[in-house]
């Protein structure tokens, strides 16, 4: 038996796949979606991956000596390993 939230659900994917397709059917509608998709697109940025953070890629794995929270946070870390390996051991 459907619950309420079910039948709810089947009726709005099935309604969206109708309408899907009847956007889709007709040619001129598929370019036109396909153009406002471009479109959008187009206007979203984009991110170069070597340009995003270059401070954090910098300091990754090459830490500044004088830097305290940095190197105190290293060392927790490092530390967090060994003592979780302890008291398993133990």
């Amino acid at each position: 038996m459907f619950t309420q939230k079910k039948a709810f659900l089947a009726g709005f994917t099935l309604s969206t796949v109708g309408f899907a397709t009847y956007l889709l059917s007709n040619k001129t509608n598929r370019r036109r979606i396909e153009n406002r998709i471009r479109n959008f697109f187009d206007h979203v940025p984009d991110q170069d991956k070597d340009h995003y953070n270059q401070d954090l890629q910098a300091k990754i794995g090459n830490p500044h000596p004088r830097d305290e929270g940095d190197n105190n946070m290293v060392s927790e870390g490092s530390m967090y390993s060994v003592k979780y390996y302890n008291e398993r051991k133990d």
